[in-house]
């Protein structure tokens, strides 16, 4: 089912900080352990490790890739593919939100570094959060919907569809 409002996506790279009091937005998606912070519609996780440590709210739908899919934690059918929450995040917002899909906490090529790393006990390190072919979906689904990344810096190798706004201007719109 499709919403007709914009969306927030909240990624978990240490510039969500500034988001995480914003006013309820009227369709929110976020990764992993988001819930630690917010209440949202959506929450997605790529790691078997997470989707077992998450604990589901009622009212609150779960995505997770294929292979990690429960009763409660559901996989998405669609072409576009993932490759870890974020993106993840990025393919549930592109089905479910008609209007833009506001992007907030993506700080891919700054930093890999995590608002959750204590909570991954898991890795041994964090792992690259930016690459080619996160790029590319990246890329793929701002041609077919209006995805706008919130950063105080600006990166054109995100693509020319995709559009940027300020920390600033972001939260007077909110």
């Amino acid at each position: 089912m499709r919403h007709g409002k914009e969306a927030v996506v909240f990624f978990n790279g240490p510039s969500v900080r500034q988001f995480l009091d914003i006013p309820r937005q009227p369709l929110e998606i976020g990764c992993n352990f988001i819930e630690q912070h917010r209440d949202v519609d959506h929450v997605c996780a790529y790691d078997q490790q997470c989707v077992d440590l998450i604990a589901p709210q009622p009212g609150v739908q779960y995505w997770t890739r294929s292979r990690c899919r429960t009763d409660t934690w559901h996989d998405i059918k669609t072409g576009v593919p993932y490759y870890d929450s974020g993106t993840l995040a990025l393919v549930v917002a592109s089905e479910v939100c008609q209007g833009p899909i506001f992007v907030v906490g993506c700080d891919w090529g700054e930093s890999n570094g995590s608002i959750y790393d204590r909570l991954y006990t898991w890795r041994q390190h964090q792992p690259g959060k930016q690459s080619g072919e996160k790029l590319n979906i990246i890329q793929r689904l701002a041609r077919e919907h209006e995805l706008v990344f919130v950063h105080e810096r600006h990166k054109p190798h995100f693509g020319a569809d995709v559009k940027w706004i300020g920390p600033k201007r972001f939260l007077e719109l909110c």
